[in-house]
Parts: C-alpha cells; structure tokens; sequence
C-alpha cells in the first residue's frame, strides 16, 4: 500500500480483482501453507483496499474490475471489495481443512459480510474518546448483524496511560471480541 517507501524493491502494488470468482478461489487456495504450518485463523487487514500514495487513499475510481465477464470500475466495487476479499479467504479456508470452522477477521466489509468473518473495525487512537466512541460503534455493528466485533483494546496508535489502559480493559471484557 505505499510501495514507494518500500527499503527492498520499492516498486508498484498489485491489488488482486476479488469482483472476479477465479481470483476469489486462487486467493483462498493460497492458505494452504500457512494451515500446514500451523495457522488457525487469518486477518485481512488493509482491505478497504488502502493506497496511502494515491488520490483518495484508494485505488483510482476508474481502475477496472472485471466481475466475472461484467467489465466495471472500481467506484461500482470500492465498498464491497473489503467483503469480497474476506469471502475468498473465508471460502478457500472452508475447503482447505474440511470440518473445521474458518475464522477470518477484516477491518473492511460491507452488508451481510458477518457470514464470513469478524469484523475489528480499525486503527483507534490511545485516548479517552476513541474508548467512548468503540461503544457506540460496537453497538451499531451489532445491530447491523456484525455481532462478533471488538475494537483495540487500549487503543492502536499511541500508548496508553495506566488508568486509560484499566479502564478499557474493564470494558473491553464486554465486546463481543477482544483483543488488546
């Protein structure tokens, strides 16, 4: 997402076309090694997708999507790529070790995305209204069918204080989902 700063090979990023099926089933396929070595469960993160040196820290509105033989751009598919790219994980993690319930978790979705992963909403700042705010979000991811949610506990950027710390702590132990 900023391959320009990259210290080895600084070049371009590739985003993969989750609009397209094949592509959603190479992505899944791709997992394998990882569930021999051991992995039980996978994050997507960045999926939105991020481009920190491009126009609207996305993918240009007018990069093209093929969705399986329908030619689109990236404005028709920019909110659902997150969930998108979740379904391929979730589904390639289904068929790679059968019988065995796939956890995939994302920061990106769009509506019905619940039915493949668990949703942590982003990067929350090490303040005060960033533990107040994860409430009501939490509250309206759930309602949206997001039931299994959590926020960063104690926030990501920045650290926090002892007593922010302790107190998200004591709330973070009703989310849905924690992690700290």
């Amino acid at each position: 997402v900023w391959p320009a700063r990259a210290e080895r090979a600084p070049g371009p990023s590739v985003f993969p076309d989750f609009a397209r099926s094949a592509t959603r089933a190479w992505w899944g396929a791709l997992y394998g090694p990882l569930l021999e070595a051991g992995v039980a469960g996978l994050w997507n993160d960045m999926d939105e997708p991020s481009v920190f040196d491009g126009p609207g820290g996305t993918l240009p509105l007018d990069a093209r999507h093929d969705a399986d033989g329908r030619a689109t751009d990236h404005a028709e598919v920019h909110n659902v790529y997150g969930q998108l790219m979740t379904r391929a994980s979730y589904e390639g993690l289904l068929r790679l070790p059968p019988g065995q319930r796939p956890f995939v978790l994302t920061r990106a979705s769009f509506a019905g995305g619940q039915r493949y992963a668990a949703v942590w909403p982003g990067d929350s700042s090490s303040d005060w209204s960033h533990l107040k705010g994860s409430l009501p979000m939490l509250l309206g991811l759930g309602l949206s069918g997001f039931a299994f949610a959590g926020a960063d506990v104690g926030g990501f950027s920045d650290d926090a204080g002892p007593e922010l710390l302790a107190r998200w702590l004591q709330l973070g132990v009703f989310y849905p989902f924690f992690r700290n």
